[in-house]
Protein backbone atom coordinates (compact mmCIF):
# COMPACT_ATOMS: atom_id res chain seq x y z
CA UNK A 1 0.00 0.00 0.00
CA UNK A 2 2.67 2.06 1.00
CA UNK A 3 4.96 1.41 -2.16
CA UNK A 4 1.70 1.92 -4.04
CA UNK A 5 0.66 5.82 -2.94
CA UNK A 6 4.39 6.60 -2.94
CA UNK A 7 3.88 5.52 -7.04
CA UNK A 8 0.98 7.29 -7.41
CA UNK A 9 2.24 10.45 -5.98
CA UNK A 10 5.33 10.18 -8.34
CA UNK A 11 3.11 10.17 -11.19
CA UNK A 12 1.72 13.53 -10.03
CA UNK A 13 4.86 15.40 -9.36
CA UNK A 14 5.97 14.13 -12.64
CA UNK A 15 3.23 15.40 -14.02
CA UNK A 16 3.15 18.81 -12.53
CA UNK A 17 7.04 18.52 -13.33
CA UNK A 18 6.62 18.49 -16.85
CA UNK A 19 3.66 21.07 -17.04
CA UNK A 20 6.47 23.60 -15.29
CA UNK A 21 9.12 22.65 -17.09
CA UNK A 22 7.44 21.90 -20.61
CA UNK A 23 4.59 24.27 -21.05
CA UNK A 24 4.99 27.10 -18.57
CA UNK A 25 8.44 27.98 -20.16
CA UNK A 26 7.52 28.02 -23.72
CA UNK A 27 4.91 30.17 -22.82
CA UNK A 28 6.71 33.25 -20.64
CA UNK A 29 9.66 32.77 -23.48
CA UNK A 30 7.50 33.35 -25.77
CA UNK A 31 5.18 35.87 -24.00
CA UNK A 32 7.26 39.00 -25.26
CA UNK A 33 7.27 38.63 -28.80
CA UNK A 34 3.20 40.19 -29.17
CA UNK A 35 4.42 43.23 -27.81
CA UNK A 36 7.78 43.24 -29.72
CA UNK A 37 6.02 42.95 -33.07
CA UNK A 38 3.16 45.39 -31.97
CA UNK A 39 6.37 47.78 -31.29
CA UNK A 40 7.79 46.90 -34.67
CA UNK A 41 4.88 47.30 -36.79
CA UNK A 42 4.43 50.90 -35.56
CA UNK A 43 8.08 51.67 -35.57
CA UNK A 44 7.95 50.44 -39.62
CA UNK A 45 4.41 52.38 -39.40
CA UNK A 46 5.99 55.81 -38.59
CA UNK A 47 8.83 55.20 -40.97
CA UNK A 48 6.84 55.41 -43.52
CA UNK A 49 5.07 58.54 -42.44
CA UNK A 50 8.65 59.92 -41.78
CA UNK A 51 9.11 63.23 -42.96
CA UNK A 52 12.33 64.05 -42.19
CA UNK A 53 15.93 62.26 -42.47
CA UNK A 54 16.60 62.44 -39.17
CA UNK A 55 13.28 61.03 -38.38
CA UNK A 56 13.67 58.21 -40.56
CA UNK A 57 16.78 57.51 -39.29
CA UNK A 58 15.42 57.32 -35.72
CA UNK A 59 12.90 54.78 -37.04
CA UNK A 60 14.84 52.86 -39.08
CA UNK A 61 16.90 52.47 -36.32
CA UNK A 62 14.04 51.61 -33.82
CA UNK A 63 12.95 49.13 -36.25
CA UNK A 64 15.88 47.71 -36.56
CA UNK A 65 16.61 47.46 -32.56
CA UNK A 66 12.99 45.58 -32.08
CA UNK A 67 13.92 43.02 -35.14
CA UNK A 68 16.91 42.17 -33.74
CA UNK A 69 14.81 41.53 -30.05
CA UNK A 70 12.23 39.83 -31.80
CA UNK A 71 14.71 37.46 -33.84
CA UNK A 72 16.50 36.80 -30.12
CA UNK A 73 13.06 35.63 -28.90
CA UNK A 74 12.76 33.66 -31.55
CA UNK A 75 15.75 31.63 -31.18
CA UNK A 76 15.25 31.46 -27.54
CA UNK A 77 12.27 30.21 -28.32
CA UNK A 78 13.45 27.51 -30.40
CA UNK A 79 14.63 24.61 -27.70
CA UNK A 80 11.41 25.02 -26.00
CA UNK A 81 9.12 24.11 -28.86
CA UNK A 82 8.12 20.55 -27.87
CA UNK A 83 4.21 20.04 -29.23
CA UNK A 84 3.51 20.25 -32.49
CA UNK A 85 1.73 23.76 -32.50
CA UNK A 86 4.83 24.85 -30.99
CA UNK A 87 6.89 23.78 -33.96
CA UNK A 88 4.26 24.77 -35.84
CA UNK A 89 4.55 28.62 -33.83
CA UNK A 90 8.07 28.40 -34.23
CA UNK A 91 8.04 27.92 -37.95
CA UNK A 92 5.94 30.82 -38.58
CA UNK A 93 7.98 32.75 -36.37
CA UNK A 94 11.31 32.43 -37.99
CA UNK A 95 9.30 32.89 -41.42
CA UNK A 96 8.91 36.54 -39.69
CA UNK A 97 12.77 36.73 -39.42
CA UNK A 98 13.02 36.11 -43.35
CA UNK A 99 10.57 38.98 -43.91
CA UNK A 100 12.59 41.55 -42.04
CA UNK A 101 14.95 41.62 -44.96
CA UNK A 102 12.81 44.02 -47.32
CA UNK A 103 13.00 45.74 -50.45
CA UNK A 104 9.80 47.35 -50.45
CA UNK A 105 8.95 49.28 -47.39
CA UNK A 106 4.82 49.23 -48.26
CA UNK A 107 4.85 45.14 -49.53
CA UNK A 108 6.84 44.78 -46.28
CA UNK A 109 4.48 46.74 -43.87
CA UNK A 110 1.76 44.69 -45.34
CA UNK A 111 3.78 41.43 -45.21
CA UNK A 112 4.19 42.47 -41.30
CA UNK A 113 1.02 42.93 -40.24
CA UNK A 114 -0.16 39.54 -41.95
CA UNK A 115 2.13 38.05 -40.29
CA UNK A 116 1.40 40.11 -37.15
CA UNK A 117 -2.16 38.65 -37.18
CA UNK A 118 -0.91 35.14 -37.72
CA UNK A 119 1.74 35.33 -34.89
CA UNK A 120 -1.41 36.57 -32.67
CA UNK A 121 -3.74 33.92 -33.68
CA UNK A 122 -0.80 31.54 -32.95
CA UNK A 123 -0.14 32.67 -29.81
CA UNK A 124 -3.44 32.67 -28.77
CA UNK A 125 -3.96 29.26 -29.87
CA UNK A 126 -1.34 28.00 -28.11
CA UNK A 127 -1.52 29.99 -24.82
CA UNK A 128 -5.21 27.93 -25.30
CA UNK A 129 -3.32 24.82 -26.19
CA UNK A 130 -0.91 24.71 -23.26
CA UNK A 131 -3.72 25.80 -21.02
CA UNK A 132 -6.23 22.56 -22.36
CA UNK A 133 -3.13 20.14 -21.64
CA UNK A 134 -2.37 21.83 -18.16
CA UNK A 135 -6.18 21.26 -17.07
CA UNK A 136 -5.47 17.67 -19.18
CA UNK A 137 -2.48 17.09 -16.70
CA UNK A 138 -4.01 18.48 -13.50
CA UNK A 139 -7.22 16.01 -14.46
CA UNK A 140 -4.82 13.03 -14.70
CA UNK A 141 -3.06 13.99 -11.78
CA UNK A 142 -6.44 14.03 -9.96
CA UNK A 143 -7.27 10.86 -11.11
CA UNK A 144 -4.10 8.92 -10.29
CA UNK A 145 -4.19 10.78 -6.79
CA UNK A 146 -7.22 9.80 -6.57
CA UNK A 147 -6.81 5.74 -7.47
CA UNK A 148 -3.87 5.67 -5.49
CA UNK A 149 -5.91 6.92 -1.65
CA UNK A 150 -8.91 4.22 -2.57
CA UNK A 151 -5.37 1.58 -2.87
CA UNK A 152 -4.66 2.96 0.18
CA UNK A 153 -7.61 3.05 2.02
CA UNK A 154 -8.41 -0.98 0.52
CA UNK A 155 -5.04 -1.68 2.01
CA UNK A 156 -5.85 -0.37 5.24
CA UNK A 157 -9.18 -1.89 5.00
CA UNK A 158 -7.88 -5.51 4.03
CA UNK A 159 -5.43 -4.81 6.64
CA UNK A 160 -8.15 -3.96 9.61
CA UNK A 161 -9.82 -7.11 8.83
CA UNK A 162 -6.88 -9.52 8.90
CA UNK A 163 -5.87 -7.47 12.12
CA UNK A 164 -9.59 -7.95 13.79
CA UNK A 165 -9.47 -11.95 12.47
CA UNK A 166 -5.74 -12.67 14.33
CA UNK A 167 -7.67 -11.02 17.17
CA UNK A 168 -10.42 -13.78 17.30
CA UNK A 169 -8.48 -16.45 16.39
CA UNK A 170 -5.87 -15.65 19.32
CA UNK A 171 -8.86 -15.05 21.50
CA UNK A 172 -10.26 -18.22 20.60
CA UNK A 173 -6.54 -20.26 20.78
CA UNK A 174 -6.22 -18.56 24.31
CA UNK A 175 -9.16 -18.32 26.09
CA UNK A 176 -10.64 -21.97 24.95
CA UNK A 177 -7.27 -23.59 26.90
CA UNK A 178 -7.61 -20.92 29.69
CA UNK A 179 -11.39 -21.88 30.48
CA UNK A 180 -10.76 -25.61 30.55
CA UNK A 181 -7.86 -24.97 33.17
CA UNK A 182 -10.19 -22.83 35.74
CA UNK A 183 -12.72 -25.89 35.23
CA UNK A 184 -10.41 -28.25 35.96
CA UNK A 185 -8.38 -26.08 38.98
CA UNK A 186 -12.05 -24.87 40.22
CA UNK A 187 -13.02 -28.84 40.36
CA UNK A 188 -9.97 -29.28 41.52
CA UNK A 189 -10.21 -26.54 44.71
CA UNK A 190 -13.89 -28.14 45.19
CA UNK A 191 -12.56 -31.72 46.04
CA UNK A 192 -13.04 -33.29 42.64
CA UNK A 193 -9.44 -35.40 41.57
CA UNK A 194 -10.85 -37.52 38.90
Amino acid sequence: AGLNSVHGLTLVNNRMEEINSKSLTSIKAIGPIDELLRTFYTAETEQLAATTPDALQTQSALSDAVAQEVTDTIDAYAPLAHSTREQALYGALKNWSATTERTNAIAAGTRLRDLEESVSAALAALSTFNTEQAVAYAQDSRTTYQTTLWRVYYAYAALFAIMVLSGVVVIYNILRPLRAINILITRLAGGDTQ
